[in-house]
């Protein structure tokens, strides 16, 4: 009735009918024999990894087979065989961005509600700046898999909103440790990752650090994409003045993404914040 895609690379599978998957229900699956196998015995057919599309917008699961043993009747359609399904998680199989680019809208979609309850749980036991990196979840998703960091840079604004930007670079399985002793700093470091090209802690550097780099890279003839990311707040900053006032007369490649979100240390106030 369509679903399961693949096993083990071998043989194809769909669900039998009338079972919706969930996390940890049992399924029955009907296995063709595929191109160049047969499933004809328990070792050639044991584990694999799958997806499904329609049940579950095209999630990751993992087959295992269960207790029940591996026994096979042949019928007119192949094998009738009795399997567990776990779905995995999309985010612990994030190793880097290159592996976000790879998936699907839906993935994507998945991936983000994933990593918003990762931030929920984490910060209610550790601490941390849980909104401003609620607020950056499909944003940084969206940078990481249109641009290429190690090789273009991301600069964020105080960088206290770089928490996603650490869970797609290869460290989501420390960020538990995030703001504890020995742990991943509340901030970019560029010590801690080469994804992380700027260490900040304060509001107004972005712009002006990317301007830097922007010009440093002309010089050198280099093409890589420079990208800052600041908040509405951020633009309150002197500094930030200074590089807005010197960025279209030192280079012509520069992206700069506002998050208007509305919102500093406390509701923002003033000239900039009415405008």
């Amino acid at each position: 009735s369509g679903g399961l895609r693949t096993i083990s690379g071998h043989h194809r599978a769909v669900y039998l009918p009338g079972r919706t998957p969930g996390p940890h229900s049992e399924l029955d699956v009907r296995l063709g024999p595929g191109p160049n196998a047969s499933p004809t015995s328990c070792e050639n057919n044991r584990t694999g990894q799958v997806r499904y599309a329609d049940a579950a917008g095209g999630k990751a699961a993992e087959v295992r087979q269960s207790s029940r043993g591996c026994r096979l009747r042949a019928n007119g359609a192949g094998w009738k065989r009795r399997f567990t399904l776990t779905m995995a998680s999309i985010l612990e199989g994030i190793d880097s961005p290159e592996q976000v680019r790879q998936l699907s809208l839906s993935e994507l979609e998945q991936l983000a509600a994933e990593i918003r309850e990762r931030l929920i749980t984490v910060l209610s036991n550790n601490g941390g700046h849980l909104g401003p990196n609620l607020g950056v979840v499909e944003l940084t998703i969206a940078l990481h898999y249109v641009f290429h960091t190690p090789s273009d840079s991301f600069l964020f604004d105080v960088s206290h909103q770089a928490y996603v930007h650490k869970l797609l670079t290869g460290r989501q399985d420390r960020f538990d440790t995030i703001r504890t002793p020995g742990g991943l700093n509340g901030f970019m470091l560029r010590t801690e990752s080469p994804h992380d090209c700027y260490g900040a802690g304060h509001a107004g550097t972005a712009l002006s650090a990317a301007l830097g780099m922007a010009v440093a890279r002309d010089k050198t003839g280099g093409n890589e994409h420079v990208v800052a990311v600041a908040g509405d707040a951020a633009f309150t900053c002197g500094i930030t003045y200074e590089a807005l006032n010197n960025i279209a007369h030192h280079t012509k490649r520069l992206i700069v993404v506002l998050n208007d979100n509305e919102w500093s240390i406390d509701k923002n106030v003033g000239a900039i914040a009415s405008y």
